[in-house]
């Protein structure tokens, strides 16, 4: 059920003198809204902080003036009952969706932070974390998805809130980006002592990580201090796989026989004979070439010495006449 506007506990006397109590106030004062920290009205009375929520919520300018405490009387006359406690739904889903946009902000940060030393969130319900405090966190940043979880630094994992009274919160009021950006913003409130992890044992012997009921999960708690030993870890492994599967296969290791076709590139290969049969069709041509010159010249030298044979009178010598 939806918390209902109550004009008896909307007003509070303080030194004699009634001071309205602000729907801001009032909203996180209210059981099962104790994770919620006060929006500032600056930071909603801003546009540009509030992009995109109208497409996301009913009645969101009648939601807004509730929030802001601005009173438009001719919208409540229009409105009916019914249309009225919708207008009061939306205000609460659209305080929880400026309030997941206000706690990522500086002044947001600071204000949880206060709530979370003085551990108002409570704390992790493993027993090896040792009462960490735990921030309030959501799955998804879409309303109507899932409700409020608790994130622990110390083992980095979720858990659902112990009291049933936070189980009604939408964990789109909290995001997806807070726990992770909190940490990030203040190192030193993280737990200081490693996370200790159980170990089953059977009759005082470890039991494998690859057994059915050994901790699969080790690996997802466990983070060395120095980031580098993840990458050279992750490196060693790869080249334990290559070794296996070179061991497995033993045909990079192995010589090939006389009858084994060698395993070679295709391409160099066409390449290679490519070359090879054009160096040889341009040594044809060469020799093609000086076999023509070296017949151009012997024709060249029958024919001049032909010439030189017709114009040159022969002196045969003259035989003795003979006789009779």
């Amino acid at each position: 059920m939806e918390p209902e506007y109550d004009d008896s506990i909307y007003a509070s006397e303080e030194s004699g003198d009634e001071e309205a109590l602000s729907w801001i106030s009032w909203y996180c004062s209210l059981s099962g809204h104790e994770f919620f920290c006060e929006v500032e009205e600056e930071f909603i009375d801003d546009d540009f902080n509030l992009t995109g929520l109208s497409q996301m919520v009913n009645y969101y300018n009648e939601a807004l003036d509730i929030i802001l405490d601005i009173d438009n009387e001719e919208d409540e006359d229009k409105l009916e009952g019914s249309e009225m406690a919708m207008v009061e739904m939306s205000a609460d889903v659209l305080y929880g969706l400026i309030h997941a946009r206000y706690i990522i902000t500086r002044m947001g940060l600071q204000q949880m932070a206060e709530k979370y030393e003085n551990g108002e969130f409570g704390t992790c319900p493993r027993f090896l974390c040792n009462f960490t405090p735990v921030l309030p966190c959501g799955r998804t940043d879409q309303p109507d998805r899932d409700t409020v979880k608790l994130f622990c630094p110390n083992c980095l994992d979720i858990y659902n809130p112990s009291s049933a009274k936070y189980h009604s919160v939408d964990g789109a009021f909290f995001g997806t980006t807070f726990p992770n950006l909190f940490f990030d913003t203040y190192p030193e409130l993280l737990p200081k002592q490693p996370s200790m992890i159980y170990t089953p044992k059977i009759f005082g012997f470890k039991i494998s990580e690859k057994s059915k009921i050994g901790s699969r999960v080790r690996w997802l708690r466990m983070q060395p201090e120095d980031k580098s030993i993840l990458a050279t870890q992750k490196d060693e492994e790869a080249d334990k796989n290559n070794d296996n599967d070179e061991g497995k296969d033993g045909k990079r290791n192995e010589k090939p026989s006389e009858n084994q076709i060698p395993d070679v590139d295709i391409e160099t290969n066409d390449k290679k004979d490519g070359d090879k049969g054009s160096r040889k069709h341009e040594q044809e041509n060469n020799q093609s070439r000086v076999r023509g010159k070296d017949i151009a010249i012997e024709q060249n030298s029958l024919k001049s010495n032909y010439s030189e044979a017709k114009h040159t009178q022969i002196s045969l010598p003259r035989t003795p006449a003979v006789v009779k």
